[in-house]
């Protein structure tokens, strides 16, 4: 494999080839007539080079969810610490705002706020400080409780998806 005179390597390609997407090449691997035209902003990469999109299908649309007449919730997201709680975030669907991340936050911390949707509706990620003995998170939605996790010791992660 060589490098075309004009520095792309698709100019060693036989004629008619067109432009093969970036990582194609690397394979010997020409696109199907039907597959999308690549857009150059740059291919995704693993340690062993890059990664091949798979050029997946659309899901089909429900014709059953209206997003603008989704269900509201209230939602509840708790997390409490024998000490201060160094890193929090959360994410609740359809919130305003729908996210947030906080850090050196004094326990417990409280978030109410309404959602909007199907399925789950928040998650929330907190880290314990160091010396800290436990630290819980809890999800409720609606005033059910969906998620709780409790881990212990210093600088460790509890998570609550619900």
């Amino acid at each position: 494999w060589t490098r075309g005179s004009n520095g792309n390597d698709d100019a060693n390609l036989p004629k008619g080839a067109g432009a093969l997407p970036t990582d194609a090449g690397l394979f010997g691997l020409t696109p199907p007539a039907s597959a999308p035209a690549t857009t150059g902003s740059g291919a995704a990469s693993s340690p062993g080079g890059p990664v091949k999109s798979l050029n997946l299908p659309d899901l089909p649309q429900s014709s059953n969810i209206n997003g603008a007449a989704a269900p509201r919730h209230s939602v509840v997201i708790t997390i409490t610490s024998d000490r201060a709680i160094l890193r929090a975030g959360y994410a609740v669907k359809g919130a305003k705002p729908d996210r947030h991340s906080a850090t050196n936050v004094q326990s417990p911390l409280r978030v109410v706020t309404v959602g909007r949707g199907y399925g789950a509706m928040a998650v929330v990620g907190a880290q314990s400080s160091p010396g800290a003995k436990s630290l819980t998170c809890t999800i409720a939605v609606d005033g059910l409780v969906r998620s709780t996790r409790t881990v212990h010791g210093g600088w460790t992660v509890a998570i609550c998806l619900g």
